[in-house]
Parts: C-alpha cells; sequence; structure tokens
C-alpha cells in the first residue's frame, strides 16, 4: 500500500474517533482510469443485485440516469453484469455530470453484499480500525 494510501486512511480513522462515527470499511486510493469499473458493473434493485432484465426495465423507468447501461453478461451468481454506453476507451464522456452510481464507486454497501474491488483499480477498502486495537479495547473491558 502507498504512502498516501496510508495517510489518507489514517486521517480517515482519526476522524471517526473524533466524531464518534462507526464504519465496517474505509475506502481509500485513488481510479486508475483503467475503465474496467464501466464495463463491469452491479447495479442494486431493492438492497439486492439486479438478476432479471424487467426489474432492469422498472429501475429506468423510476430513475431515468439508468438509461445509460446496458447488461453486459451474467455473474457468477446469476445477476446481470452492467456496463455504460458513455465510455469511450478509458474515459467517461460525461465524468462531471456522471450519475450518483458512478460517484460513489466503489460503494460499499455493494462490498457488504459480495461484490470485490476490481484488482488493480487503485481504490482499496480498509477496516477502520485495527484487529489489535478492538482486541485491546475488548480485553480492557473485561478487566
Amino acid at each position: 500500500m502507498r504512502l498516501s494510501d496510508r495517510i489518507e486512511i489514517f486521517l480517515k480513522r482519526l476522524w471517526l474517533k473524533i466524531t464518534g462515527r462507526k464504519r465496517a470499511y474505509l475506502r481509500a486510493g485513488r481510479c486508475r482510469m483503467c475503465g474496467r469499473c464501466c464495463r463491469n458493473i452491479g447495479i442494486l434493485l431493492d438492497g439486492e443485485r439486479i438478476k432479471d432484465e424487467k426489474d432492469f426495465e422498472r429501475l429506468k423507468e423510476e430513475e431515468p440516469e439508468y438509461e445509460i447501461f446496458t447488461p453486459n453478461g451474467r455473474a457468477s451468481d446469476g445477476s446481470i453484469i452492467f456496463s455504460c454506453k458513455m465510455q469511450k476507451g478509458n474515459v467517461c464522456t460525461i465524468h462531471k455530470n456522471r450519475p450518483e452510481i458512478c460517484r460513489d464507486y466503489p460503494d460499499l454497501y455493494l462490498m457488504y453484499s459480495g461484490v470485490e474491488l476490481l484488482k488493480d483499480c487503485g481504490y482499496v477498502l480498509v477496516a477502520p480500525y485495527d484487529f489489535e486495537e478492538i482486541l485491546k479495547k475488548e480485553m480492557e473491558k473485561e478487566d
């Protein structure tokens, strides 16, 4: 992990500690502009990955911004993998006005639903606190 990622994680952990917030994971790193995330999109509907094209059509009716995505195959769990029509090469042609699903990548909720980060995408997900720190606090509670 790069030094800049370590510093970013340290600062986020410090912020969580100061504000008293708790999160299961922290996102750190930077996009490497490989474009793979735009060709391998898992879209959620009602907290589940979309498996039926009828559900995707319903989502597009409710939220027209999803019109830019098109089915691109299936994942091992049977869910549909989407790609973005707005990607040219590895460049997003609507980057400044991209939808929230793109702005939030990698979305932590997707991680909880079993989606893994693309290898070498530039982002990392880490626990907000080290295991040793959590263990120490729990041991102190028992004393």
